[in-house]
């Protein structure tokens, strides 16, 4: 599945092991990656690791993820977080009936968990 990570708290300390959860996170996923710093949303392809470099130090607030693809190809537009009226989210697993929705609601999201903030929305 896919990996989760995230701190709130500016110190020096809490960045650095947040972002060796990040690249620890890369065994659970590996097709893409995102990151929200309270600000914007950045997202990537393959493992997160290679992009970090520090990219997160100074960051206050993190929600991270780090993507294996269950549904949906492995395109920019399908890694998480996502961003859906007000809401930034994330989720690791499977919404099992994911086709279903689509066709009840008249959605065409190609990733399952979209339809959770959908839903929240």
């Amino acid at each position: 599945m896919c990996g989760l990570f995230g701190w709130i708290g500016q110190d020096r300390q809490l960045a650095s092991a947040g972002m060796i959860a990040a690249a620890l996170m890369d065994a659970r996923g590996g097709d893409s990656w995102g990151t929200y710093n309270g600000e914007e949303i950045q997202k990537g392809l393959g493992k997160i690791g290679p992009s970090l470099h520090g990219a997160m130090r100074g960051w206050q607030y993190c929600l991270g993820h780090t993507r294996y693809g269950t549904t949906g190809k492995a395109v920019i537009e399908n890694a998480h977080p996502f961003h859906v009226g007000d809401l930034i989210g994330a989720h690791n697993g499977i919404v099992y009936n994911h086709e279903e929705l689509n066709r009840d609601y008249g959605r065409h999201c190609d990733v399952d968990s979209q339809h959770i903030f959908l839903h929240l929305q």
